[in-house]
């Protein structure tokens, strides 16, 4: 599904937040804020910090009509320059 945001306890039972990003341009001092989602195929990539986490889809963003099947998200470990592939599942609901 296209459109889903993703989010990630920082400190396991600490409060879910969505993942996003900031940047800034060094010359024009302008301030990039983009939070990810995912494209048409249902794909998105971000970046962690190292550490436990607990990560999850649909805490703002999603389709109408559906919810996360792990509404809880899962445990991660992330560790520096290692690539973790996770996969989710929404349902539409009744």
């Amino acid at each position: 599904l296209a459109d889903v945001d993703l989010w990630h306890e920082a400190r396991l039972g600490g409060p879910r937040e969505l993942v996003s990003f900031r940047s800034w341009e060094v010359e024009t001092r302008i301030v990039h804020f983009d939070r990810p989602r995912t494209d048409k195929r249902g794909v998105l990539r971000a970046f962690m910090e190292p550490g436990p986490h607990r990560v999850g889809i649909g805490l703002q963003s999603f389709p109408q009509g559906y919810h996360a099947v792990e509404e809880g998200g899962q445990p991660i470990e992330s560790i520096g320059g290692e690539t973790i592939r996770l996969k989710f599942a929404m349902t539409k609901r009744r």
